[in-house]
């Protein structure tokens, strides 16, 4: 399909158009429309979007990949309970799937439940064999949130170890080594955070913790 070739070189009006050409001469086609949605997401436009995928996922229920997009659009739409109904049938044949845990985590802290947002993180931690540092990093700020601190740090101290160049990490890491009274480590973080150029907005919540 022409449209994947322009969607691959990064011409997504061109793609768009493809697509659009496409479907005015088989409406039904999963495949275009879910392309269509993807790129209309990644324009900004989640409803538009979400209108391609219902109507994709009418022609092909049963398709994982079509709702795990689905949910994606409408976690981007703000739809958090709807992205979670979409992850939920995603996962149902995709059980394993590290990135659809990882996202529904994401509605579900949206949503206020950080408990549900830390189980599914596990999970998602388990399911890629611990190797990635945001998913580390993304539990910490939900333990960070709850006011576990130590549980906090032991997530930080990962994340930093599969990421060495991870800023926010170490920001965030300083003010629970202070929330700890670990004012040395806090200061080392916050030094570190400083001098690989994390925005000087963040650090208004830590001025004053180096001591001369």
């Amino acid at each position: 399909m022409r449209g994947q070739c322009f969607q691959r070189l990064a011409q997504p009006e061109k793609a768009l158009m493809d697509y659009d050409k496409c479907l005015s001469l088989d409406a039904i086609n999963p495949e275009a429309l879910n392309n269509r949605g993807a790129l209309k997401l990644i324009a900004g436009d989640a409803w538009g979007a979400i209108e391609d995928l219902n109507e994709a996922i009418v022609i092909s229920p049963s398709s994982s990949i079509l709702l795990a997009n689905r949910a994606k659009a409408r976690l981007k739409a703000l739809q958090y309970d709807a992205a979670i109904e979409d992850y939920n049938l995603a996962l149902e044949m995709d059980t394993d799937n590290d990135r659809l845990l990882y996202e529904r985590a994401m509605a579900w802290y949206e949503l206020q439940n950080y408990e549900r947002a830390v189980e599914d993180l596990t999970w998602a931690i388990k399911a890629c064999a611990g190797e990635d540092a945001n998913y580390y990093y993304r539990r910490a700020l939900v333990l960070h949130h709850l006011g576990q601190y130590e549980r906090a740090l032991a997530d930080y101290n990962r994340t930093v170890k599969l990421d060495v160049q991870h800023r926010e990490a170490y920001y965030n890491r300083a003010g629970v080594r202070k929330a700890l009274q670990d004012d040395e480590g806090a200061c080392a973080d916050y030094q570190k955070a400083e001098a690989m150029g994390l925005d000087a907005k963040y650090f208004a919540s830590l001025q004053g913790i180096c001591r001369e």
